[in-house]
């Protein structure tokens, strides 16, 4: 079970450790959910011992009992993520020594990617715009190569949508958040508010009425 949640704690999503007493999220963005490398090395370290007693059974040599390759199993995850660590480390130092929007970032954040542990999803938040790259280490890092969104003016409707419960937990879940405001017709001078997380591309969004009403608020999740 411990081992479980340091796993947990090791991704991009994380892992809330103060339940119930606390909602708020942990997590060191080293892996993704499902890692590539680790799996494998889980898996070979599964599957091998059985193999090698069956090897051994047509043999009519005595099995061993796996132990080594629990032991390798262990040690690469650790290794792995040791590894992953100081990339991490690398790639978020990248991404904080640039200017954006003439001024050094206000956050700035890097995510894995499941198969190469060289390429990282960036995202950087300035004063006013939200940047998101992917971008690998061996190379050369490019400012002007990634998505840039601008950042709505503040309004009414942008304070009234955090108001409702399911705006208040996925903000404490989303660590970088993009903000969209867009008038509609229906109801009579509305605005549909919405809230993307650059990280996996969650959002929530809800129509604020005249009034600054929040309505119905749905989730979504887009590649």
């Amino acid at each position: 079970m411990g081992s479980h949640l340091l796993l947990d704690w090791t991704n991009a999503y994380g892992v809330r450790f103060l339940l119930p007493f606390s909602s708020r999220w942990f997590s060191l963005d080293l892996v993704t959910l499902i890692d590539v490398w680790i799996w494998a090395a889980l898996i070979l370290a599964t599957v091998a011992p059985w193999l090698g007693r069956l090897v051994s059974s047509e043999l009519g040599a005595r099995s061993g009992t796996g132990r080594g390759w629990a032991v390798f199993a262990l040690l690469f995850v650790a290794l792995f993520d040791a590894g992953r660590a100081v990339l991490h480390q690398r790639a978020v130092t990248t991404l904080e020594s640039r200017d954006y929007d003439g001024a050094a970032p206000l956050k700035a954040g890097a995510f894995p990617t499941p198969a190469n542990p060289f390429e990282w999803i960036g995202v950087v938040e300035g004063t006013q715009t939200v940047h998101r790259y992917r971008f690998n280490l061996l190379g050369a890092f490019d400012p002007d190569a990634g998505e840039t969104f601008q950042k709505p003016e503040a309004s009414p409707a942008l304070e009234a949508a955090p108001r409702t419960p399911e705006f208040r937990a996925f903000l404490s879940f989303s660590k970088y958040s993009l903000w969209s405001a867009v008038p509609v017709t229906v109801p009579e001078s509305a605005t549909r508010v919405s809230v993307r997380d650059m990280r996996f591309s969650f959002s929530v969004e809800t129509v604020v009425d005249a009034a600054n009403r929040p309505g119905e608020v749905k989730f979504s999740f887009t590649r």
